[in-house]
C-alpha cells in the first residue's frame, strides 16, 4: 500500500503523500526560505508540522518540507489580527499549464492558477519536491 522511502529522501507531490499527511489539514507553518540562486531562480521552501497516518499516536507528528522550483510568482501576507500559521484548509496543489500552484492560505480547493493568486500566501512554479523529516510526539500542554 504504501511506497518506501527514507527520511530525507526527495518525493514528488502525490496521492500517497496527500492522503499520508491528511493533506496537511490543520498542519503547522514552521518555517518559509525564500532563495535566490545564480541565474535568477528562486525557490521557495515551507516547513510544515504535519499529523502522519502512518504513525501508531494521535499526538505523532512529522516535520515536511515543500520544496517549489523556479518560482515565477511567489505572495505571503498576514494580516494584523490573522495568521496563516495554522493551514485550516490545508494544503492546495495545483497542476496547470506546466506550472505548479502550491496555495496555503486558507483557500478552499482553488481551481484555477488566478483563484490561487487571490489567496494570501502562495508559490506558483515548476516543480514541486516533497522530503519528509523527523518524526516526533506533539505535546498539546
Amino acid at each position: 500500500m504504501s511506497p518506501l522511502f527514507s527520511a530525507g529522501e526527495l518525493l514528488p507531490y502525490n496521492d500517497y503523500i496527500k492522503e499520508r499527511f491528511f493533506n496537511f489539514y490543520d498542519g503547522l507553518l514552521s518555517r518559509i526560505d525564500v532563495k535566490y540562486q545564480s541565474g535568477g531562480s528562486i525557490t521557495v521552501a515551507i516547513d510544515i508540522i504535519a499529523k502522519d497516518a502512518s504513525l501508531a499516536s494521535e499526538a505523532a507528528r512529522t516535520n515536511v518540507k515543500v520544496i517549489v522550483k523556479i518560482v515565477h510568482e511567489f505572495k505571503i501576507m498576514e494580516g494584523r489580527h490573522t495568521t496563516i500559521q495554522v493551514l485550516s484548509q490545508g494544503l492546495n496543489v495545483l497542476h496547470k499549464d506546466n506550472l505548479v500552484a502550491v496555495e496555503f492560505g486558507g483557500l478552499d480547493e482553488p481551481g484555477t492558477i488566478e483563484k490561487v493568486r487571490e489567496s494570501e500566501a502562495f508559490a506558483i512554479g515548476e516543480d514541486i519536491r516533497i522530503i519528509v523529516g523527523d518524526q516526533f510526539i506533539h505535546d498539546n500542554q
